[in-house]
């Protein structure tokens, strides 16, 4: 969940770091960083209260359907992720050869790359739904499934539902909280 996971009072991105040999999240206190270093959770019931949230999500047919909804993608959109990424390399030459000025380069540079994040951002979708292909049906079914699954995978399909979850800061008279995690869905 690291990266997934974000600072309830910085919004940084969390990671893992062990505590006395027990794994945790925490968000990172570096000098000169951003992030406040003031948010932590157990990582272990951070990852099964997750993957609960997801699973129960994906119980809901609507709510795959609205998940692939947003990954289809027109297949012109490859097409022109190729030609913009030709049209840097071919910029890069006319500019190299003294073809057109450095002002020009850059003016078309930021055109073309704006287009291509745009583009490669509407891909990643794809690849992220293609992450959910086999989790269907009850809970117990997407968890079996989620145990055959490795590490890299189970993090695609929480990738695949989820922009980010916000972990609160922690009250110190509970153990463990589950309305400490707000999650952001992707539909």
């Amino acid at each position: 969940m690291s990266g997934i996971l974000r600072c309830g009072l910085c919004k940084g991105r969390m990671s893992g770091r062990p505590r006395s040999g027990v794994p945790r999240y925490v968000c990172p206190n570096m000098p000169g960083g951003k992030t406040c270093g003031r948010v932590a959770t157990n990582a272990a019931r951070t990852d099964d209260h997750v993957r609960d949230l997801v699973l129960v999500a994906l119980e809901d047919p609507g709510f795959v359907d609205r998940l692939h909804a947003i990954a289809e993608v027109d297949p012109e959109v490859r097409r022109a992720v190729v030609q913009d990424e030709r049209r840097l390399e071919e910029l890069a030459v006319e500019w190299a050869d003294g073809e057109i000025s450095r002002a020009e380069w850059k003016t078309a540079r930021e055109r073309i790359e704006s287009r291509l994040t745009t583009n490669r951002r509407r891909l990643t979708r794809v690849a992220a739904a293609r992450s959910l292909e086999g989790m269907t049906g009850s809970y117990d079914e997407l968890l079996a499934e989620w145990d055959r699954r490795n590490d890299a995978q189970r993090r695609a399909v929480v990738t695949a539902t989820l922009i980010k979850v916000v972990v609160k800061p922690a009250d110190p008279r509970r153990r463990w909280d589950p309305d400490r995690f707000d999650p952001e869905w992707r539909v």
